[in-house]
């Protein structure tokens, strides 16, 4: 049978062993299960009228689940009927504990951001750089300096990683705003 490593380029199953190793990952949605739900609780009704997918009174199940519900496995089966998948209940759930609104999904991705690259990977970014007007984010400071979509996308990003760091067993690994301080990793 094939091995992951068939697949993985050396450089990269070196930082993924050593991000596992560290404690950074992989994490389980059970270890943000409390959390994702928190969010929920505190969020009104407006954020559950306006998520993605938000249909058919499906999001005014998902308000009245959230509200009552133990766990997010309950939540998601109270919310869940014949006419919709796991799939889909679970994606509303995680958009509107994250704020993500239906118009943050319209469109493609206003911008590219590279976590990663070698010299073949540089060379190739600085003629996108040289011949291309679509943004690729390859240090995050100059975010801010891009319209406010973009701004606003990438927001969202972080604070999904927030609250990705929280789970991280050492508890120095789990500051909030990395995304906005970190550039990609050179392999």
């Amino acid at each position: 049978g094939a091995s992951v490593s068939d697949f993985i380029p050396a450089a990269v199953l070196e930082i993924i062993n050593s991000e596992i190793k560290n404690g950074r990952g992989p994490i389980s949605t059970e270890k943000m299960e409390l959390m994702l739900l928190s969010l929920l609780r505190m969020k009104n009704r407006d954020v559950f009228d306006n998520v993605p997918d938000a249909t058919e009174g499906l999001n005014n199940r998902l308000y009245m689940h959230a509200k009552t519900a133990e766990s997010w496995d309950a939540l998601t089966n109270k919310t869940k009927s014949k006419r919709y998948a796991m799939s889909r209940i679970r994606r509303m759930a995680m958009c509107a504990s994250l704020g993500i609104k239906s118009e943050d999904k319209e469109g493609i991705p206003p911008y590219t951001r590279v976590l990663a690259f070698n010299e073949k990977g540089r060379e190739i970014l600085r003629r996108i750089d040289s011949s291309s007007d679509f943004p690729v984010i390859t240090k995050p400071a100059t975010v801010r300096r891009l319209n406010d979509r973009i701004q606003k996308i990438f927001s969202l990003s972080a604070v999904g990683s927030d609250l990705y760091s929280l789970t991280f067993k050492n508890i120095k690994d789990r500051r909030g705003g990395e995304d906005y301080k970190k550039g990609p990793i050179i392999i």
